[in-house]
């Protein structure tokens, strides 16, 4: 386990809740496994340079600008491809944010966190990160079935060879696209359930260059009789796709927007 808290929630709301973690030997990271417990809604591990362990109330907006690793509802353990790894020193900390989310009528209580399979650093051979790629600005009608689309422009050149589509409950379908100067090759193209969000391996991982797009379509089926907008509560919308991606070097922060 590299990073795990406790939680409690009344009934019918959704709260945050981080927890600080210090890593106190060098580790070289071949798969996730996160604990999810019913009432976890989403998970991301950021990396940080301070802070005091322990658990503590927080926000949305509470990240490290080094993304390592997010989940959602019915992700389960991902391995990397062989000899690919996330590297962490002794000493970094990790901040891990658990959005909570409790549709019961009883209170709840659990346990949230990711676990990790170490890998032999004599086997790597390659460093990965991630990023969120996709809009922000979402403008979703009532009572209308729409797709709304986002960029993410590539600072330096790298490898994608996994992407994790992320919607809340309106969300229908993901269309993830390349579109490099030779043209666009699709990626990702599947439907999207809020209750099995995994992540997808390339069966050929793509060598993108700077300057190179991921474009992010999300497709909604509002029910409503409102319009939705990008927000991190349940009954708003996002529309990300996780891009797990080597070297780790690649000038990305959390968010891919451009």
């Amino acid at each position: 386990t590299l990073v795990q808290g406790d939680w409690e929630l009344p009934p019918g709301s959704e709260s945050y809740t981080c927890v600080i973690a210090t890593v106190p030997e060098q580790v070289f990271i071949g798969a996730y496994r996160p604990i999810a417990p019913e009432g976890t809604h989403h998970t991301v591990l950021t990396k940080i340079s301070s802070g005091q362990d322990g658990t503590f109330p927080c926000d949305a907006g509470t990240n490290g600008q080094n993304m390592i690793y997010g989940s959602g509802v019915g992700t389960q353990e991902e391995s990397l491809p062989e000899g690919v790894a996330v590297r962490l020193e002794a000493g970094d900390k990790v901040l891990l944010n658990l959005h909570l989310y409790n549709t019961s009528t009883s209170p709840i209580t659990g346990t949230s966190g990711i676990q990790i399979k170490r890998l032999d650093p004599a086997t790597v051979q390659e460093e990965a990160a991630s990023v969120l790629a996709g809009p922000v600005a979402l403008n979703i009608p009532p009572q209308n079935t729409t797709t709304q689309t986002g960029y993410c422009t590539i600072p330096s050149d790298v490898t994608l060879f996994s992407i994790g589509p992320h919607m809340h409950q309106l969300g229908t379908h993901m269309t993830v696209t390349a579109i490099t100067g030779s043209g666009s090759d699709v990626l990702h193209d599947a439907p999207y359930t809020f209750d099995d969000q995994r992540h997808y391996y390339l069966e050929q991982p793509i060598q993108l260059k700077a300057g190179d797009q991921v474009k992010v379509d999300c497709t909604y089926n509002n029910t409503t009789n409102s319009t939705v907008t990008f927000g991190d509560s349940s009954d708003a919308e996002m529309c990300f796709a996780g891009l797990f991606l080597t070297p780790a070097t690649a000038p990305f922060g959390l968010v891919c927007i451009n």
